[in-house]
This record gives structure tokens, sequence and C-alpha cells, in this order.
């Protein structure tokens, strides 16, 4: 049997008494445990065990209260804070610390705080002002708003400067910038942890005062003629204005006006100074007002051509003008074409249109504000046709050449077409159209060489001339100063076959093809001659070369283009048995062709044909067919067939003579009320 000693018993039990003592007590536990989220997660913060040996301590975690959860530090921690940024946005965490002494014993404490994790900033930001409402007439503005996760909130009128951050709310009341105009008011929030979200923002507009009145005529100060228009826009309109004037007294009623849309209203004064009250008001109920004053005269625009004889033998004359109230004017020979606005002048120097016969010159004028002071016309006959008078020299007046082929110099006023002979081949060239340089081959032989020049006026009056010149053939030389032109210069042909006009120096004869074709044979050297271009439309080229004797010359080449397509004529407005009842009724027509440069127009209207100008193909062109005017109604058209019915088409023919209609459409107008000027 063991038996101890009774010293050693007690020794032993003494050291057992001490571990199980020391054992059992463990260290204490952390206090003041906190949690709050951050943007990073979750932080954690207490104050430190009052246990003397503490190694460090663990943090243990939960989504559910009472539970204990997994421990999330790897090692012990030796501070007294822990980010936990293992977390969800909007999750809910429970969290436990426990101490650790040196001896690695934890304490088993469950006391427990919690947080809800918000990693995201507010979402779903919304502001509207004043329940959505376009336009205020007040800068007190109420705001609907609404956010998730927001716990503070701030606004800005710029988006720089901000109010102070202020708790979340779904309405608050605020402060728009002074001024009328388009106010944007912007919106942010941000979360428990401080995350800011992105700005939103609204806009209204701040509306205190009525329309912008653009009155364009009459201006303060100026002068118009008798019948004028009141002639003004509006600008800042809340819907449509409704406007109404005030003319000496008497109303002139106007009516509804939209905005940026010129009005027009027609108006009779009397000769003398006049007051003028315009007022608009808008759907939203602001008004504005606009008063000028201004003076009228009976024929603010007249004048005279010349002396005022009613003859002239010249195209140019000077134009007397009497328009004391102008600032710019311009001028036509019909009424349609106008030259560009000049600076107002009391005389101006004019030419008329050729030919003889009764001249018609129109000036229109403008006050300085851009507005019609009226046109005036009067009428001169011009009678300027003498017989020709023909000066002919041969390379310039030299007395030799060497070769037959020379130019002709021709100096012919008053002519229009001329032809040629010489003193070997007596019978008349072609007429051909005046020119003062062309080319002329003299008749084979050295010798002396007379050309005769025969010129021809408007009126069929002629008058002839010559000139000499000594022929003393050198050597041959390849032929040089070749030439070539298809049908006299034309630029478009709709057929194959054209006038081929030629020359060339010491040639005999000559040959031709067309691109990507073969030659012809040689043949003897002409100035003119019939040829059939390749077939299909497009650019055409024929090329040119002469030979004799001594050999080849180098070949040249003309370019025309073959255009066999017809146009194609499009009246886009107006509609087909469409009614109208603007004051101004547009015909608005396209033209489509693939080969033409540009394009002549005629258009009518109920039977009354108008010169409709050179167009540009796949472009839309615009001319006024009906339009009411001051006294009664100004038009393209013929007197309409009963009713307010009318008729219009178009008739377009492109360079190289291809033509096309485009139909007859039938329209009504509601404007017609009587015989047509």
């Amino acid at each position: 049997m063991l038996t101890l000693n009774s010293e050693k018993f007690i020794l032993v039990l003494s050291l057992l008494g001490l571990v199980l003592l020391f054992g059992c007590i463990g260290p204490s536990p952390a206090s003041n445990l906190q949690a709050k989220a951050v943007s990073s997660g979750i932080q954690l913060t207490w104050d430190a065990s009052e246990t003397a040996n503490v190694a460090g301590y663990n943090v243990y975690r939960s989504q559910t209260s009472g539970e204990t959860g997994t421990k999330l530090n790897p090692a012990l921690l030796t501070t007294n804070t822990y980010t936990d940024e293992t977390v969800e946005n909007g999750a809910t965490y429970y969290y436990t610390v426990r101490t650790v002494d040196s001896s690695g014993s934890e304490e088993q404490n469950t006391n427990q705080v919690s947080a809800t994790a918000s990693t995201s900033p507010p979402s779903g930001l919304s502001i509207v002002i004043n329940g959505g409402d376009q336009y205020t007439k007040t800068a007190l503005a109420t705001l609907s708003l609404s956010a998730s996760g927001a716990s503070e909130c701030r606004f800005s009128n710029d988006g720089n400067t901000w109010s102070s951050w202020e708790s979340y709310k779904t309405q608050k009341t605020w402060t728009l910038t002074s001024g009328d105009g388009e106010k944007t008011v912007y919106y942010e929030c941000k979360n428990s942890a401080g995350q800011i979200s992105n700005p939103v923002n609204a806009k209204i507009t701040l509306k205190t005062t009525g329309p912008e009145i653009n009155l364009k005529s009459p201006t303060q100060s100026t002068v118009l003629p008798t019948h004028f228009s009141i002639d003004f826009t509006v600008s800042d309109v809340v819907g449509s204005a409704t406007c109404n004037a005030v003319a000496d007294g008497s109303t002139v009623p106007i009516g509804a006006v939209s905005e940026g849309v010129e009005k027009k209203v027609p108006l009779i004064l009397i000769d003398g100074g006049h007051s003028l009250y315009l007022e608009c008001t808008d759907d939203y109920g602001t008004s504005k007002t606009n008063t000028v004053k201004f003076t009228t005269e009976e024929n603010p625009v007249s004048f005279t051509i010349n002396d005022g004889s009613g003859i002239t033998s010249s195209q140019g004359v000077t134009l007397h003008i009497h328009a004391p109230s102008a600032s710019q004017c311009r001028y036509s020979n019909n009424g349609n074409t106008w030259s560009s606005w000049e600076i107002f002048s009391p005389t101006v120097s004019w030419t008329l249109t050729s030919g003889d016969g009764e001249k018609t010159v129109s000036v229109e004028c403008q006050n300085a504000d851009g507005v019609s002071l009226g046109t005036s016309q009067d009428k001169i006959t011009l009678n300027t046709l003498p017989a020709p008078t023909v000066y002919l020299t041969i390379n310039n007046g030299e007395e030799v050449t060497h070769t037959r082929e020379v130019h002709l110099y021709i100096y012919a006023q008053y002519a229009v077409k001329c032809r040629f002979s010489d003193n070997v081949n007596p019978s008349w060239s072609d007429w051909e159209i005046y020119r003062e340089k062309r080319w002329y081959t003299l008749p084979a032989g050295e010798g002396q060489k007379i050309v005769y020049a025969e010129c021809e006026n408007e009126k069929g009056e002629t008058t002839q001339n010559s000139a000499t010149i000594m022929l003393k053939q050198e050597p041959d030389d390849v032929p040089r100063k070749l030439s070539i032109i298809i049908n006299s210069g034309e630029s478009h042909t709709s057929s194959r076959e054209v006038t081929l006009t030629t020359s060339a120096l010491n040639a005999d004869e000559c040959r031709y093809r067309n691109e990507n074709g073969d030659w012809s044979g040689w043949s003897a050297y002409t100035h003119k001659k019939s040829w059939t271009l390749s077939s299909g439309g497009g650019l055409k080229t024929v090329y040119y070369q002469c030979d004799n004797e001594a050999g080849n010359s180098d070949v040249t080449q003309a370019s025309i283009v073959l255009d066999t397509e017809k146009p194609k004529v499009e009246i886009l407005e107006p509609e087909q048995g469409e009614i109208y009842s603007d004051k101004v009724v547009y015909l608005k027509f396209k033209v489509s062709d693939s080969q033409a440069g540009s394009l002549s127009c005629t258009y009518t209207c109920n039977g009354e044909e108008s010169d409709g100008g050179h167009v540009v193909p796949d472009v839309v062109n615009t001319r006024t067919l009906l339009a009411v005017d001051i006294g009664g109604l100004e038009t393209k058209c013929g007197v309409p067939a009963p009713g307010s019915e009318f008729s219009t088409s178009v008739h377009c023919k492109d360079e190289a003579g291809n033509s096309a209609d485009s139909g007859t459409v039938s329209f009504m107008w509601t404007q017609f009320v009587g015989p047509l000027k």
C-alpha cells in the first residue's frame, strides 16, 4: 500500500488549490461595447478589460439575437476597436466581444450590441416642385421629396452652394433665385454612415411678367405709308397670347398669337401723327404692353426715269427717287427679280433690259426698321438699234501668215449674229452667234486672201466688211493648236447625235473616237462634223487627232453630259382637295433628276403662268401663290373657278432640254372674298 507523509500531502493540496482558484476566476469582460454603421461596414469599440494579464480580444458575430455566432478575427485583437467589412447593405448584425488572458483562457460573457449595415448611399431620390407645375408666379416654392436610406438631406439653387444638412423629410418650403426664367433646384442626401448620394434636380419657370412684344412695325418716330401692317412677334409666352391694339383711340382686334410666329394686322391711317397701344396676355394670365408714336404719309416712295420724257436711246438710265423716310431701296426690271438692297440715294444709275420697246422699272424702299414703304413704278421706251458697225482684221492686223488657219477679230456693235466668206469660196457660211474672235481656214494656195464678214442686228439689218492677208506657206510641220467643241460648248445634251466644231493648224486629215472606243478612219480636215456619242447616260468624252505628211498631232478632247432622263416634278404643297385658311398659300415643289446640274421651271395658277426660276435637283422650292395684302388680295393666280377653288401645276426643263410636268393640283382657299388683283 502506497502512503504519503503528512508534509508532502499538505504541499500537494496547497498547489492544487491555487490552480483551481485561478482557473475558475479567469479574465474579466470588456465594457462599454458599442457598434455603429460606417461607410466601410460596422465599427465596434469597447473599453479594455480590467484583468491585468489580458492578451487580447475575440469578436463574434451573429445575425440572430442571443446567438454568439462565429468568430471574425483570425488572430487576437490587441486594440479596442474592430471594423467588420464583410457585411451586406441593409442587414442587421449582433456582436459579442470576449477577453482572452495570457494563459489563453477566454471569458464567456454573452453581452451583445447590434447595428444595421449601411454601405450604399441613399437611392431613389426624387424632387418635384409645386406638384410638377411648369410655371410659378412666386419665388417661394414647395418641394415634394423622396429618398431610400436617407438620414439627412440638403438643397441648392445652382449645384455648388448648398444649404445645411437637415433631417430627411418628404416636403420642404424653398425659395428660388430671383428674376424671371427657368429655375433648377438640386437635392442630395446622405445615410447614417455619411455616404452621399448623387444629386437630382427639378426645374420650374418663374414667370412674373407677361409676353415680350417684339414690335417690328410701327416703331418709335418712324414714317410709314397710310396703308401698312402692325407687324410683331411675341416671346416668353405660356401657351398662346391674346393681343389687342388701340390706334388713335380706336380698338384694332388681333386675337390669338403663337410664340415666335410673325403676326401682321393690316391698318389704314390718314396722313399725320399717330399713337398705337399694344397689349398681350398669355394663357398663364401675365400681361405686357407696348406703346409707340409714328407718322404716316400717302406716297412715301415715288420716282422718275431720266427727265421723265418717257423715251431713251440708251439702256443706262438714272432713277430720281423721292423717299424721305427710306433707309434702303432695291430695284427691278420685271417686278419679280430684284437687285440687292442698297443704302438709299436720291439718284441711282440703272440698266434697262436689252431690246427696243417699253420698259417698266420698279423701286421698293424700306425704313430703318426693315419695314416696306411700298413699291413705285415708272415706264420708259428704249430705242437703241442702229445698223451694225462691222470692223474686221485677220491675225490682229498682220500682213502675212504662213498657215491657212488664222484668227478673225470682229468688232460689230449692235450685232447678234455673223457669217463669213472669202474671195475663192464666195458662198456664205451659216449664221452663227456673234463673237469677237474665231478661227477661219483660208483657201489653199499662196497669195493674197480676202475674208468677208456680214453681221446682223435684232431688227435684221446687216452690214459687211472685209480684211486681207498674204498667205506664204512654210514647209509642213505636224498639226498643232487643235481644239474641239461639242454642240457649241453646251454642258448637256439629250441626244447621242452631236455636232463637233474643230480647228487645227497644218492639218490635212483627222480622226475621232469616244471614250473607251476605237478611232474612226482618217478623213479630210473640216471645221464641222456630225458625231454619235457612246450609249448610256452620263459624262461623254470625244477625242480628236490630226496629221499631215510631217506626222500626227497630239490628242485633244472635249466632254458633254448625255442626259436622256426626264425630270420628275412633285408638288408637296398645296395638297389635292385641301382647304386652306391661312393668309398666304405657298407652292412647294421638288424636282428629281440624276443627271441635271440645274433646271428651269415655270408654274401656273388657274392658267396664269409665272417664272419659277432655276432650281437644284432634290431641293424643296417655295413660291407664293396667294396672299392677303392691305386693301385686297395679291396673287399669282387668275380668276378662280366658282367658289374659292384654285389649281396649280409645275413644268420643269433640264439643261439637256428634257422636260416634265407635275400634273394639276386643285385646292380651296377660304380667304377668297372677291375679284383678284
